[in-house]
């Protein structure tokens, strides 16, 4: 069992009028961000074991009213990116692997008549090419055929004995400050109706980090060092991943001097996000966590009531599919899709206000069916079957003055 705590995440904005026409603004947000921390020990640990992941993003944007009808709006977005992406790999898998190709050329040149490295092997030793050479003797005298199979057949039987017992933990930690710009539009074609349209442009972040490899056994250890790397000790490593793109409609619409309702609509590119790839920059070597998020489309419907010059009261309700996907759904962000429900309300008197509201996520349960044979580089991390039940309640507060 996995038990998220509460966080807290800030915003802070201002806007500037030059004039009637112009304005220049401000924002400071956290748009993207995850944190999952099941330990070292899980079960699904070769799949994941800890995702730490923010984003901060500061707006500079400015607007200007052509007309009654007509305003535009544009901006430049500075993020900055940090994160720690830790994960286990089977080292046994490795240890297993590297035996099993040592017994499968002794056996190889005993059949053709040299058998110094076969009786070289003790079978009644320790050690994994001993145990994989008494697992062999064994199925033969069961009745396996003797050959490249049956020691095949050896090696899996010792993996599952040792399984689990050579694990190499391995810690990404990076970060990067990426660019992009924002661009909006809005038009009222009456007092009553605005109609809105704005676009985000996508950020890539070209992480610079450290990754270090440790293993929990001498075997392991020996795993590292055959790859290039000193065990503990920390390589350079790049993670590049591109966050979404997005465009926004909306539109406002006063039905009585008391009753404002707002609708839009947001489409999400999240297919930039299409996997996690951990690169070392001192050895030829990459970790790979294939994602495949795809694209969504999440509306909402809202409404805001003045009960008097200096109360309002607001409901809002929204449907927001998840990227996610069943066959790649990672326990690095195990998301579904969601309903939010939101009550909320306003009190403002002179130049002051204050807003807050409580918004409820119904998730739907998100599983888990990842497969070791889903993609390539997830051969050896094993299967993975689960599910989650997931409850989200968010309480915002907002503070405002006008100076």
């Amino acid at each position: 069992d996995v038990t998220p705590s509460s966080t807290t995440v800030p915003t802070i904005s201002a806007v500037h009028p030059i004039n009637d026409s112009i304005n220049i603004g401000w924002t400071v947000t956290a748009p993207f961000g995850t944190n999952t921390d099941y330990g070292e020990e899980w079960v699904g640990r070769y799949h994941g074991t800890k995702t730490e992941l923010q984003v901060l993003n500061l707006d500079l944007a400015m607007s200007y009213k052509i007309n009654e009808q007509w305003t535009l709006g544009a901006g430049l977005q500075v993020q900055k990116g940090s994160g720690v992406i830790g994960g286990a790999s089977n080292g046994a898998a490795a240890i297993v692997q590297t035996a099993g190709a040592a017994f499968a050329s002794a056996l190889t040149k005993a059949a053709q008549g040299d058998t110094s490295e076969y009786d070289a092997i003790d079978a009644s030793g320790t050690g994994v090419l001993s145990a994989i050479k008494a697992a062999y003797i064994n199925l033969v005298s069961n009745g396996q055929p003797q050959g490249e199979a049956t020691a095949k057949a050896a090696g899996a039987t010792v993996l599952t004995s040792i399984d689990g017992q050579h694990d190499i933990i391995a810690t990404y930690e990076g970060d990067n400050i990426g660019y992009g710009f924002v661009f909006g539009l809005t038009y009222d074609p009456s007092p009553e109706l605005r109609l809105g349209l704005s676009y985000r442009s996508s950020v890539k972040h070209e992480t610079e980090g450290d990754i270090k490899l440790t293993g929990d056994s001498a075997g392991a250890n020996q795993v590292i060092a055959g790859i290039g790397l000193s065990p503990g000790v920390t390589s350079d490593a790049t993670l590049d991943i591109t966050l979404p793109d997005s465009v926004l409609l909306g539109a406002s619409y006063l039905v009585m001097p008391e009753l404002k309702v707002y609708a839009n609509a947001t489409y999400t590119r999240w297919s930039t996000i299409d996997e996690l790839n951990v690169i070392y920059k001192s050895v030829n070597r990459n970790i790979l966590v294939k994602l495949d998020w795809q694209d969504t489309v999440a509306v909402s419907l809202g409404a805001d009531y003045a009960l008097n010059e200096n109360v309002s009261l607001r409901f809002g309700l929204a449907s927001d599919p998840s990227p996610t996907t069943d066959e790649l759904r990672s326990p690095r962000s195990p998301d579904n899709d969601r309903t939010v429900i939101s009550l909320g309300g306003g009190y403002g008197v002179d130049d002051w206000r204050v807003d807050a509201a409580l918004a409820h996520y119904i998730i739907k349960e998100p599983t888990l069916e990842l497969k070791e044979n889903a993609y390539a580089d997830a051969n050896g991390r094993g299967n993975l079957t689960g599910k989650y039940t997931a409850s989200v309640n968010t309480f915002m507060v907002q503070f405002g003055y006008q100076f």
